[in-house]
C-alpha cells in the first residue's frame, strides 16, 4: 500500500515486512521506518529510513556532435 508514483511513500510493504523480521531494528531503536520507493522505467531503488531521504535533481549538460 502505498501513495505517490515516480516518488512512492509504502505505509506497507513486505520490504518493511523483512526489514522488522530480518534485522533487529524496531521501532524503538533506532526508530520507526518509512519505505520511500523511486519507481523509474526499468528499476525500482527501495530505501527504508527513520528520516526522510533528502532528493536533488542533477541537470546533465550533453555535449552537441
Amino acid at each position: 500500500m502505498y501513495k505517490g508514483s515516480a516518488f512512492a511513500v509504502y505505509s506497507k510493504s513486505r520490504y518493511l515486512d523483512f526489514i522488522e523480521v530480518g534485522t533487529i531494528a524496531d521501532d524503538i531503536h533506532p526508530g520507526p521506518f518509512k519505505h520511500y520507493g523511486i519507481h523509474a522505467l526499468n528499476h525500482i531503488i527501495d530505501v527504508v529510513s527513520t528520516e526522510p531521504p533528502s532528493i536533488s535533481v542533477i541537470q546533465r549538460d550533453r555535449e552537441e556532435e
